[in-house]
């Protein structure tokens, strides 16, 4: 049997650091080897305990000391998968916590049972982004744009593009989807072609015009 995903934990809340705990630990391949409420506690306990993944809430008011942190833990403990498990929950910290190469990213209003599965995908060497909702379900923003485009595209095809823009892969967005990679990547064949887009960067030009995402 495979030795069980050593896991370290930082959250400055009590009660988050309880609730995790107690979803975790029942889990036979998961072992939490300590957990912690600051970054410097944390940094220690997980090069002692040579952690496997470290889930961490960098809930500081400014944000740029927030991803302070996280470049911390890149540097510090380079062999463990970072996931963000935070209340943070826009566009903007999700793009530019991509761009740090966070491994993944899950917020505090995601289903339980997705946070067994995002340890199980970054333990494995995969990328696990949740992006977060910034707007009610009944009521997408591109719902209120003024872009004659936007009526060429389906609602998936709208996400698709939008999960693009914020620099997820088609497998890490077939992922946040629960869809196939095939399924998605047809998705965005379709979108491009009805758009006249040819990459990657028109594809976050446009959306952005459009106000499909925010940055």
């Amino acid at each position: 049997m495979a030795s069980p995903t050593r896991i370290i934990h930082i959250d400055r809340f009590p009660v988050d650091r309880a609730g995790l705990h107690a979803l975790l630990s029942p889990e036979p391949d998961f072992a939490i080897v300590g957990q912690a409420d600051s970054l410097e506690s944390g940094l220690e306990l997980a090069r002692r305990e040579k952690a496997d993944v470290v889930i961490a809430d960098p809930d500081v008011p400014d944000e740029e000391e927030c991803f302070a942190a996280i470049h911390v833990i890149r540097r510090e403990i380079p062999t463990a998968k970072l996931l963000l498990f935070t209340r943070r929950d826009t566009e903007q910290f999700f793009a530019r916590a991509v761009s740090f190469g966070v491994d993944g990213f899950i917020c505090k209003r995601t289903p339980v049972e997705t946070i067994s599965e995002a340890v199980r995908r970054v333990a494995a060497g995969e990328r696990f982004l949740l992006p977060p909702l910034t707007y009610p379900s009944d009521a997408p923003p591109w719902r209120n744009a003024d872009s004659e485009a936007i009526k060429l595209l389906s609602e998936r095809e709208l996400e698709v593009g939008r999960l693009l823009a914020l620099g997820l892969s088609v497998k890490e967005i077939a992922v946040s989807l629960h869809r196939s990679v095939k399924t998605v990547d047809a998705h965005k064949t379709h979108l491009m072609a009805k758009l006249n887009l040819h990459d990657r960067v028109s594809v976050a030009r446009w959306a952005i015009r459009a106000g499909i995402v925010r940055l």
